[in-house]
């Protein structure tokens, strides 16, 4: 039998506790293949140029409506329209803005975009030349507070390597404002910004 002393008791409850407090750390550590597969993602803010690998884009405005109007389509919703106002410079081969595969993200993790009703309207592109154009969500008005724009740099949204995520300000007193508009607001179409 063995004889079991106060200090191989403490030692045996260190070594015991150490293997715990390893597992714990262990366990919250992202794994490799984890952190492979996220994309490069560039923060900012309304208002602020977020750079890109393919161009810089900023969001210079929000506006909304229960009805969204591009260049030849009109869609109406129970909802509401949360249309960006964005600025793209594009910085090599005249890339164009990913618009199709942008998206809002609401803090519960619900994705706004995609297949639209209403075209976004941001295609023409020359190389370091600004162009100025607009993009239309259909959102849950209970979604708008807190919200972010993600623009991937290129490809899908799911797949991007380089995304701009971008703060939009929705406080709660800005998202009701926001929310509470009716009518109908226009997409700018593409065009190069003067000045």
């Amino acid at each position: 039998m063995i004889a079991l002393t106060r200090q191989g008791v403490a030692t045996a409850l260190l070594v015991v506790a150490a293997l715990f407090v390893g597992s714990l750390v262990t366990a919250r550590l992202p794994q490799p293949d984890a952190l492979l597969d996220r994309p490069f993602e560039h923060h900012g803010a309304l208002g602020a140029p977020v750079m890109l690998r393919t161009g810089t884009v900023s969001v210079t405005g929000l506006r909304s409506g229960t009805q969204a109007s591009g260049y030849l389509d009109v869609a109406v919703t129970r909802a509401i329209w949360l249309v960006t106002d964005l600025e793209w410079t594009p910085a090599r081969n005249a890339a164009p803005l990913n618009s199709l595969e942008a998206r809002i993200i609401a803090p519960d993790g619900r994705q706004f975009g995609g297949a639209a009703e209403v075209t976004p309207l941001c295609s023409r592109t020359q190389t370091g030349v600004t162009f100025v154009c607009s993009i239309a969500f259909e959102m849950d008005p209970a979604a708008v507070a807190g919200a972010s724009l993600h623009v991937p740099a290129a490809g899908s949204i799911d797949d991007a390597d380089d995304v701009a995520v971008i703060d939009l300000g929705l406080d709660a007193e800005r998202a009701a404002t926001l929310t509470s508009a009716t009518g109908r607001v226009a997409l700018a179409e593409a065009h190069a910004k003067e000045g």
